[in-house]
């Protein structure tokens, strides 16, 4: 078994003898990540709470063990409106639970000995989610960090109805403040627009949350 470059897609595949077995799923199996000269392998550690069904990886890739307990099998997280990439997890119970990709790959792979709240990207390109390109910080580095208060400006998520000061509560209780429905859904991974659909009486919970303005 070798391994061979493809010209034109500049993507090592498998090859078994002369004949390449197809690009995409070796692909995903061998993936290497590229910085300067330096090759950086993939590595992968079990997501904290769903040890045995869950791993993420160093170059923000998630695999499942639920069903193909041998390999894994590699999932794909959804893009949120906000740039957010989201991923669904399962208990052993047959609960499941929405998780930022980037906070996944933070929690694993990027000490953090402050215990700060947050993660931001640091090339400000949410779909990056290697763990070379996240650092834990607080609130205040995170909303001025690089060009985020130019981009902000710019568009309309600080609409006068995201800018509100909300609030959600869980079934156990569990009450949390956010400064903006725009902030609460970057924490938690949920669309703004369902958020604001539970605050206006249209449906009765959002995330398994009930939301209601602070």
């Amino acid at each position: 078994m070798a391994l061979s470059v493809n010209a034109k897609y500049k993507k090592p595949f498998l090859i078994y003898g002369e004949t390449p077995v197809g690009r995409t799923t070796p692909w995903k199996m061998c993936k290497k990540q590229r910085k300067g000269d330096e090759t950086i392998e993939e590595v992968w550690k079990p997501v904290e709470g769903y040890e045995g069904r869950y791993e993420i990886s160093n170059q923000g890739r998630l695999r499942s063990f639920v069903v193909n307990t041998h390999d894994g099998k590699i999932l794909r997280s959804v893009r949120q409106n906000s740039g957010y990439h989201t991923v669904r997890l399962y208990d052993g119970n047959g609960n499941s639970k929405w998780y930022p990709v980037h906070r996944l790959v933070a929690a694993a792979f990027v000490p953090n000995p402050m215990n700060y709240p947050e993660v931001n990207h640091i090339d400000e390109i949410k779909g990056n989610n290697e763990a070379s390109n996240l650092e834990w910080c607080d609130r205040t580095y995170n909303v001025n960090y690089g060009t985020r208060i130019q981009r902000v400006s710019e568009s309309h998520i600080n609409n006068q109805y995201l800018s509100k000061k909300v609030c959600s509560i869980d079934r156990s209780g569990r009450v949390e403040t956010y400064d903006s429905i725009g902030e609460a859904e970057r924490q938690t991974g949920l669309h703004h627009a369902n958020i604001v659909r539970t605050l206006k009486g249209r449906t009765n919970h959002c995330g398994k949350k009930q939301w209601f303005y602070c």
